[in-house]
């Protein structure tokens, strides 16, 4: 399914946003060690550095959000087609581990298993996921 897809290449997108944040914040928190000279300091800005840095980790924290919400309606469409394609709530479960959470398929597995029972493993989850693919896209 479409939706799915774009589910995991949000994620995906959501990871590398994480990843700018976090840089920023290190960067704001301990800034490069200024060199030493007597020339005077240059540039025009009325900027401090750590204000960039702010108002940039504020742009990236809004285009998370936004990212989220995509994540949010991709999975609603998804949702909708596996509720009328006669999905059970236990697999759909596994779908929305996977796809709106964006776990890896081992903790999809895991958390089938604790709330489940024992029955759920990798391999079960993998035959879930094929089946509802296969029903889905009839």
């Amino acid at each position: 399914m479409e939706e799915l897809d774009l589910c995991l290449e949000i994620h995906k997108k959501i990871k590398e946003i994480d990843e700018k944040i976090r840089d920023i914040t290190e960067a704001a928190y301990f800034p490069k060690s200024q060199g030493l000279s007597d020339m005077p300091k240059g540039g025009g800005s009325n900027l401090n550095a750590v204000d960039v840095y702010i108002i940039r980790r504020e742009e990236l924290i809004e285009k998370r959000k936004a990212q989220h919400d995509l994540i949010s309606k991709n999975w609603g469409n998804a949702y909708r087609t596996m509720k009328r394609k006669g999905i059970e709530a236990e697999d759909s479960e596994l779908m929305r581990f996977r796809f709106y959470y964006g776990y890896p398929w081992k903790k999809c597995a895991a958390k089938m298993r604790e709330i489940y029972g024992k029955h759920w493993n990798i391999n079960r989850v993998f035959r879930v996921y094929r089946k509802v693919l296969t029903i889905c896209t009839k």
